[in-house]
């Protein structure tokens, strides 16, 4: 029987999909576990490495994936229009700066930004030189002294999960690009984020996009321990409802030069006139189609694949480009006080019921 495990986000039960997975230095291993239920991909031991990290930053400019931060530090610092220039190179800042264009209409006043895990700095300068309030936190001393010395004064060493507010003194966006993959617990850290907003503030959060990757692939994303997590559009809906949230995704369509909005049309004709006379005329290849397999029935089974695989293709075309590498993700609290404690005790209720009834079925 494949070992299994309670899935973190949603407590249904994940499967082993590969034991003794390469780890991002040698000789370390991971387990791999996938859960069917929520669609989320995450590694065993769930532990961070900060061994590797101090690897990765002396390295940065030769590390796959994080040479473009240093190539971004030095783009930035000449620009008349930092923002403007990284939308224009990663989809991802693109999505950002959508998600926000729709919550700045009819402001008087710019948003509160704070960026958890700003690293070299580079998005909170950005955003600052774009009209934003924007503030970088971090917990590496070195990356905020190396920020400070690059952008400015706008960076400062905190952990988020001890950072407070004062009421009325929040953020109107908390963001974290690329982080929540790398952490044990991304539940509690979007609690904690959603606990430092304003009334009518929102998370923005992006992470590499498993729904994009066939499932044989079942790790497409940095190995562990740097990524523990590989999310989907599901784990975030799970996110959401345990923590009394609405959740949006950003569409990447304007992005990649579609605008993503396919006519909604009905296809399936009507049968009857209103004398009760047949009317019904579908179109040339289906009537065609139906008449050959009256005629001949071994016909049905080719004819099928036809249709279905046209089906898929239409299907694939309606999604083109609207999806990414990274989801961007928009989480709102959608309840405050007693309403979101019973939201979270109800969700725990029901994850446990699945749990047990999943175990049940196992046995």
């Amino acid at each position: 029987m494949t070992p299994k495990l309670s899935c973190p986000v949603c407590g249904a039960l994940a499967d082993l999909v590969y034991a003794a997975h390469w780890g991002y230095q040698a000789p370390a291993c991971f387990d791999l576990y996938e859960c069917s239920e929520c669609e989320t991909s995450f590694a065993q031991p769930m532990q961070v490495d900060p061994a590797v990290y101090e690897l990765i930053y002396r390295n940065a400019g030769r590390v796959p994936g994080y040479d473009r931060y240093t190539r971004y530090r030095e783009l930035l610092k000449s620009s008349p229009d930092p923002l403007r220039d990284m939308c224009a190179q990663e989809d991802v800042y693109w999505a950002i700066r959508e998600a926000m264009r729709g919550m700045d209409a009819g402001r008087h006043k710019p948003l509160k930004i704070l960026e958890v895990g700003s690293g070299f700095g580079y998005l909170t300068y950005a955003l600052r030189r774009a009209g934003y309030e924007s503030t970088g936190i971090d917990i590496s001393q070195e990356a905020v002294n190396m920020a400070r010395r690059e952008f400015g004064d706008f960076y400062r060493v905190a952990d988020l999960e001890v950072l407070t507010v004062s009421p009325g003194d929040g953020f109107d966006i908390v963001l974290a690009t690329e982080l929540i993959e790398h952490i044990t617990d991304p539940a509690g850290f979007l609690e904690k984020a959603a606990s430092l907003l304003n009334a009518g503030g929102a998370l923005l959060v992006t992470t590499p996009n498993r729904d994009l990757y066939p499932k044989r692939l079942v790790w497409n994303t940095d190995p562990p321990p740097v990524h523990l997590w590989w999310f989907s559009k599901t784990s975030f809906r799970y996110f959401a409802w345990k923590l009394g949230m609405s959740v949006r995704f950003v569409d990447f369509a304007g992005f990649y030069g579609r605008d993503g909005t396919d006519p909604r049309v009905p296809s399936k004709p009507q049968t009857f006139d209103a004398e009760g006379g047949i009317c019904f005329k579908d179109s040339w290849f289906r009537t065609l189609a139906r008449s050959a397999v009256t005629r001949v029935p071994a016909l049905f089974r080719p004819l099928a694949k036809l249709l279905l695989a046209q089906l898929a293709f239409a299907r694939l075309r309606e999604r083109l480009f609207r999806d990414s590498l990274s989801l961007c993700v928009i989480l709102q609290p959608a309840a405050r006080g007693g309403s979101l404690r019973s939201r979270k005790e109800t969700a725990k209720s029901l994850v446990a019921t699945t749990a047990t009834s999943q175990e049940t079925a196992a046995t």
